[in-house]
């Protein structure tokens, strides 16, 4: 189950884990130093992580580059957070050309199976891909194998 950073609650996380799930959730501010320790460690190049190779797509008068990151090397974190059912960290970066306007942003995740970075990608493209609908189409499960 892929949800927002608004709903990115340890109530949350534990239920989902509870019922049989896997979660992928994306990780603001909100969340403080979980986000902030995320964060560093996922954009410090000497961090223990697999990235995949760039995906680029042009579409529609854009082009769009696309790369995800994964840790499972998260003792630390769950040391000093206790996040239920958490096995893995994630980040996606997409960058985005529009008439000559690049736009860069990256989301941060928490992740309760070990993913390759590719799936991470599937992912977070079909949550993407979800917004985009009404709400009532977009309750959906996303298997994480």
């Amino acid at each position: 189950m892929t949800v927002d950073a608004l709903t990115c609650q340890r109530v949350i996380a534990r239920q989902i884990i509870e019922q049989g799930g896997d979660y992928a959730l994306a990780l603001k501010g909100n969340q403080g130093n979980l986000y902030d320790d995320v964060r560093r460690y996922l954009d410090d190049p000497a961090a223990q992580t697999t990235t995949m190779q760039p995906v680029v797509e042009a579409d529609h008068g854009r082009i769009e580059t696309r790369t995800a990151t994964i840790s499972s090397d998260i003792a630390w974190l769950q040391d000093d957070h206790q996040w239920p059912g958490l096995k893995a960290i994630g980040k996606v970066t997409r960058t985005r050309e529009i008439n000559l306007k690049m736009t860069t942003e990256t989301a941060y995740y928490l992740l309760s199976a070990i993913v390759t970075p590719q799936r991470l990608g599937e992912i977070v493209r079909a949550h993407w891909g979800v917004e985009s609908v009404p709400q009532s189409h977009a309750r959906r499960r996303f298997a994480m194998n």
